[in-house]
């Protein structure tokens, strides 16, 4: 982990470094926009469904995985907490390479998107096809890396509650359940709304594998309101089909099913309607907080537009405040004990023996995080490297806690095109389950010099205060 940290830091030293200079999208040359745009997004189809396809494979093939794994209605290579490097070298040496391939045509297609064709009805009908189809991939999907679905389907049914389950095992198709997450059942981590919804989901859900599909719709939904909500907020055309066409959005968030992508939309939903009801927002970022506690924090920049510091600090001190109350009292006495819980066992897997340089940098990421939130509320300025930052927020980081950082790249000033060009490689950087090869230390090791000479150009070439040299000759 503790590359990813530098990395981190290292994109928002340099994007603070470079604020203000021409972007790199002001230099995509003008192409001619329909052809290319359909011949990009058929090719994101077809990467998306090779890398769900060589997931399966090794679901399937890997021989560390129980038996009954295979008899799942949708097989997960993780079985209960997440697991490290679950995938062989060969397919996570093809993951990564999907995973670059996937960033260039995303690059390639905000490049043609930076023209506007004639027929933009035809243009708006090739994204919204590719997101269909991209959806349907997803929720159909054969298999998945990570077992976070089952684990939402026992804590929505479990007893007494999701906070403190007890010994009573599941019964049927659910037993297994207890297989994968043990008995008593893992404590949930998620704030009471989002048991709420994951009751109310799968309520009319027969079957365990129903109950899986009617999950995924929910992040569909979650991903289709997020969109909605980015057009009805006036955000860039172009960032909006990124995210619309994303193979790891959909990866992520459909296929594994996380839930983070309701609170984003939540945000965003607090974003457009602090327009017209303050209290309306305040109450949709208390929400975001009830999906996953972290979100009082990253949900101030629902609030960034108002026009005072007074009006935006106090708006989100009182959504955060409401949502820790809700989530204490809804949550009930066990709901603490399981936040400590859940953190004591996913450190045992994330943070085996960690390195003190690891802990340093995940303390300075953290601070970036949390440093760039406080200036975008507080003087309503962003930067937009520090995106990246933003799942340091939590004590670890696994791939799916990228979309913490949706809100700051949607509702910054500027549009971030390259956070959303390279979250496919972002996601591949930051999932563990993937074997550590030589052309993953490679890749990283490249990212990591490259935005250093990046970092050291930019300060080789800001302008030295000859002024202020003369005063302090003088002095």
């Amino acid at each position: 982990m503790g590359s990813s940290y530098l990395l981190g830091i290292l994109v928002a030293l340099f994007s603070a470094l470079n604020a203000g200079r021409s972007r790199c999208e002001k230099a995509f040359p003008t192409l001619p926009v329909l052809p290319g745009v359909a011949a990009l997004c058929i090719v994101l189809c077809i990467l998306f469904a090779g890398e769900l396809a060589i997931i399966n494979g090794a679901t399937h093939n890997t021989r560390h995985l129980p038996a009954y794994v295979r008899s799942l209605p949708i097989p997960t290579i993780q079985t209960g907490v997440a697991h490290l490097e679950d995938v062989d070298a060969q397919r996570s040496l093809y993951i990564e390479g999907i995973s670059i391939l996937e960033s260039v045509v995303l690059f390639a297609l905000a490049a043609l998107l930076r023209g506007t064709p004639q027929d933009t009805r035809t243009l708006h009908a090739i994204i919204v096809v590719t997101a269909v189809t991209l959806a349907m991939l997803a929720l159909r999907a054969p298999s998945m890396l990570c077992s976070d679905l089952y684990l939402y389907i026992g804590l929505a049914q479990a007893s007494p509650n999701a906070y403190h389950p007890d010994h009573r095992p599941f019964t049927g198709d659910l037993a297994v359940i207890n297989t994968i997450w043990g008995l008593p059942l893992f404590p949930s981590a998620y704030g009471p709304l989002w048991i709420a919804l994951s009751k109310l989901a799968i309520a009319a859900a027969p079957t365990l594998a129903a109950k899986l599909l009617a999950l995924r719709i929910v992040e569909a939904i979650a991903l289709a309101l997020c969109i909605i909500f980015l057009i009805l907020l006036g955000q860039s055309s172009r960032v909006v089909a990124l995210l619309a066409v994303n193979p790891a959005v959909y990866d992520l968030y459909i296929s594994e099913g996380h839930n983070d992508l309701t609170g984003v939309a939540l945000v965003l939903a607090a974003a457009l309607a602090r327009r017209t009801s303050p209290i309306l927002a305040i109450g949709l970022v208390c929400a975001a907080g009830a999906i996953k506690l972290p979100f009082i924090l990253i949900g101030a920049l629902a609030f960034t537009a108002e026009q005072t510091p007074v009006r935006r600090i106090v708006f989100w001190l009182t959504s955060a405040g409401t949502a820790v109350t809700v989530c204490f009292l809804a949550g009930g006495p066990w709901y603490a004990w399981a936040l400590k819980r859940a953190y004591a066992i996913y450190a045992q897997v994330y943070k085996q023996q960690p390195l003190p340089i690891d802990i340093i940098l995940h303390a300075v990421l953290a601070s970036i995080a949390v440093g760039t939130l406080v200036l975008a509320l507080a003087q309503q300025r962003f930067i937009s490297g520090a995106a990246w930052s933003m799942p340091a927020l939590a004590p670890y980081i696994p791939a799916s806690y990228i979309a913490w950082s949706f809100p700051y790249a949607l509702l910054a000033q500027e549009a971030n095109l390259p956070f959303f060009i390279l979250l496919p490689t972002t996601v591949y950087i930051l999932n563990t389950d993937y074997t550590i090869t030589p052309y993953f230390i490679l890749l990283r090791a490249v990212l990591i010099a490259g935005l250093t000479v990046g970092i050291v150009f930019a300060l080789l070439r800001r302008p030295i205060n000859r002024e202020a040299f003369r005063n302090t000759d003088a002095t």
